[in-house]
């Protein structure tokens, strides 16, 4: 069997036209598609069901009827993100690091989130939602860096936190390119 690999771009449209032309080439037995809309997709995976294509989705459990799915709880990531931060600096600061808080007593948190795809609007809302009831950790900023320029944009986004939160010691990324452009920020910043 060959497997055919298609890149959407980020753009969710690009989606069901793949989908569509899996149905129009006629030799497409099965789609494995990490869905960035799947409400948009609903049409189009009823008519490659009918096609005879089975359809599964990675990281999404859709509204309508395709042959399954892989669901990861990507809430739980977003809040487990949290509570490591919260981890960190509590055994920091018992090793006697010097870990600054603003004045309310709170660690300063800067956060790099997702909001395009259904997974990312899951991790990022559990991210922010779990800042907001830390009793520790305050969030004083939210950016976005996704796609081609990720790592770059991590980096521009950490540095201008870093220019106005001074004492922010905590970022939290969607992703590993925005984790590795806002080390670099750090790394900079520090140097």
């Amino acid at each position: 069997s060959d497997l055919v690999a298609k890149d959407a771009e980020g753009n969710p449209a690009n989606q069901v036209t793949f989908v569509e032309d899996a149905i129009a080439a006629g030799n497409v037995g099965a789609l494995m598609i990490a869905a960035m809309d799947a409400p948009m997709l609903e049409d189009v995976c009823e008519q490659a069901r009918k096609a005879g294509i089975a359809v599964d989705f990675l990281g999404v459990a859709p509204e309508y009827q395709i042959a399954g799915y892989i669901a990861t709880a990507y809430s739980i990531t977003g809040m487990y993100a949290v509570n490591a931060a919260e981890d960190w600096v509590a055994q920091r600061v018992a090793e006697g690091g010097n870990v600054p808080t603003d004045a309310d007593g709170k660690y300063e948190v800067a956060v790099d989130y997702y909001l395009d795809i259904t997974d990312g609007i899951y991790r990022s809302n559990a991210i922010v939602g779990t800042l907001a009831e830390s009793a520790t950790l305050t969030c004083v900023s939210t950016t976005q860096a996704y796609g081609n320029s990720a790592q770059q944009d991590a980096y521009d986004n950490a540095q201008a936190v870093l220019a106005a939160h001074p004492d922010c010691r905590i970022f939290i990324a969607y992703e590993p390119d925005e984790a590795m452009g806002a080390a670099a920020a750090i790394a900079d910043y520090a140097a």
